[in-house]
């Protein structure tokens, strides 16, 4: 299935979340029923909640597909400059062409009386399986089984890249590990960071990006460069990959701190800790 973002607490901010894998609590406190319609399909239930809105599995009613469909919190479709640039980024996004990416196939606003007229959704394949988040929480991968997701997601990134497609938020909840044997690896939510930010530029006029929901990714993973601003590029998303990399190894972060400016020094400055230092005995 499409992965649920996560839902941060500014205290688990600094770090990866577990994503929902079944009902959270939505702050709407009034989530989508069951065969409401949504474009072309209907919801048939919630998977998950999280900080850019709720995730639903649902299905098309002619043809039976069965779909993911994102629907982004209300406040991102609040102005129509945040509208337009959901457009533009979601046909980028869609752009990319690989077998390991889940595609946005559709995309568009609900329009239906009630408090969810107007919000944008997005529509996607469903997968069945686990987030590697969910993997990475068992402890960490044997190097032969890190090597091989971590070289998939490389190759999906640089089919995107060569679209002129940039993540921004890459890290293990955005990548979804299926029910087969072995597993197919699949990347989510490529530009979706960009969408909200989108929506939370457009709503403050203000184009530094800071706070819950407006970071253009997740701290623990974000190069220095996505700090600032969002100059976020091909080698911001290596750099996550490379972050992940000594997660899957290691099952911690490089760099962990109390505080934002305290993570951004790190990143900025310190040296990288030796994986052997942060790797049991049995994994080592």
């Amino acid at each position: 299935m499409a992965a649920p973002d996560s839902a941060e607490s500014p205290s688990l901010a600094l770090g990866p979340t577990q994503a929902p894998t079944g009902p959270a609590p939505d702050a709407s406190g009034d989530r989508l029923p069951k065969d409401t319609p949504i474009g072309d399909y209907v919801i048939d239930r919630f998977l998950g909640a999280g900080a850019m809105g709720e995730v639903y599995a649902g299905h098309h009613p002619v043809i039976g597909k069965k779909v993911a469909i994102k629907v982004l919190r209300a406040e991102l479709s609040a102005s129509s400059e945040a509208a337009e640039r959901f457009v533009r980024e979601a046909r980028a996004a869609n752009q990319v062409d690989h077998p390991n990416v889940i595609d946005i196939f559709n995309f568009g606003r609900i329009n239906h009386p009630g408090p969810h007229d107007g919000r944008h959704y997005l529509v996607m394949d469903l997968v069945g399986g686990t987030s590697l988040r969910a993997r990475v929480a068992q402890g960490p991968l044997e190097v032969a089984a890190a090597l091989d997701i971590l070289g998939t997601i490389a190759d999906a990134l640089d089919a995107a890249h060569a679209r002129g497609v940039v993540h921004r938020d890459l890290k293990p909840d955005n990548v979804m590990l299926s029910d087969a044997t072995p597993p197919k690896v699949f990347v989510l939510d490529f530009g979706i960071a960009k969408l909200v930010a989108a929506g939370s530029e457009a709503m403050t006029g203000n184009g530094t990006l800071t706070g819950q929901g407006t970071w253009l990714g997740t701290p623990g993973y974000m190069a220095p460069e996505q700090w600032s601003s969002d100059g976020a590029g091909p080698a911001s998303d290596r750099y996550a990959l490379g972050v992940m990399a000594f997660e899957l190894l290691s099952g911690k972060l490089p760099f962990v701190a109390a505080n934002l400016p305290a993570m951004m020094e790190q990143h900025f400055r310190a040296p990288v800790p030796a994986l052997a230092t942060r790797r049991g005995p049995a994994h080592a």
